[in-house]
Parts: C-alpha cells; sequence; structure tokens
C-alpha cells in the first residue's frame, strides 16, 4: 500500500501509469521520488527531491525536456509539520526551444494569508528569466479567494 509519506506502492505507481502522458510531475509529501518514478514506469524521468520535511519533489520527461539550470529551493512558510517549499528547475523544450520554469509547492497548514502568497509570487519572480513559460503547481493547502 502507498503511504502519503513514502509515495511508494503499486496502487500509486499504477494510478500514475494509468495518468500518462505526461511531461512534467509533481508530488507532496514524497520522502523518495526516485522509487516512485520507477515503480511508475518513468526511469526516463529527472527529477529533483528537494528538501524534507515537507518535501515537494518535482520530475521532467529527459526525453522532451533538458534542464538549463540546477533545480533549487527556496522555503515558503512554516507550520506545525515543519518548513514548507517551493521547488523549481528551468528547462528548456528539445522540440521548440521553448525556455520553462517549472515550479512546485506544497503550502502551509492554516496559512493562507498574504505572506506564504507574496512569497510564493517572489520566488517565481526572481527566478523566471523573460520568455520563460510558467508551470506553477502544487497542494497549496488554500482555497480560492484567500489572501495566497
Amino acid at each position: 500500500p502507498s503511504s502519503p509519506t513514502t509515495c511508494t506502492g503499486g496502487a500509486l505507481h499504477d494510478r500514475i501509469r494509468g495518468e500518462r502522458p505526461f511531461d512534467l510531475i509533481g508530488f507532496q509529501e514524497c520522502e523518495d521520488v526516485a522509487t516512485t518514478l520507477s515503480g511508475s514506469g518513468l526511469g526516463g524521468f529527472g527529477f529533483f527531491q528537494g528538501p524534507s520535511p515537507n518535501p515537494a519533489p518535482m520530475a521532467w520527461n529527459l526525453e522532451v525536456f533538458t534542464a538549463i539550470g540546477e533545480p533549487a529551493s527556496m522555503r515558503v512558510a512554516e507550520d506545525q509539520l515543519g518548513k514548507r517549499w517551493m521547488n523549481w528547475v528551468r528547462l528548456q523544450h528539445k522540440a521548440t526551444g521553448t525556455n520553462v520554469l517549472f515550479v512546485n509547492t506544497h503550502g502551509p497548514l492554516n496559512d493562507c494569508g498574504s505572506t506564504v502568497g507574496n512569497n510564493w509570487a517572489e520566488g517565481v519572480r526572481a527566478k523566471r528569466q523573460s520568455g520563460d513559460v510558467l508551470f506553477m503547481i502544487g497542494y497549496y493547502n488554500c482555497g480560492s479567494g484567500t489572501q495566497a
């Protein structure tokens, strides 16, 4: 069985395989994204685990994208479960030459105020370069209409 803290297991792997095709994917609370990718048939994906606790790993199809920058992270908040992160990598789409800023985050519990929202926005502004297409995904833990 799968566990939200290990992000592995047959049912999860089957679900991921069933969602293909895709070229970008993000996870939350996944402590071992390499095993998840391998078990899901995504051995041809590059990935960034990101820091713990509360990792927000991300992966990209190496047949479709080339990394043009090193993946990195920034802390956007903290809650009772620890630090919350925003991870990113700059990629280039091989077929078109389009540059992409791919971002994944896992937001804090009970904090949907302007500070965390500003942290996400500032992080993207600091890393996005002119012409980049932005893909920002994640589990924000905030409803629509909140300040974040």
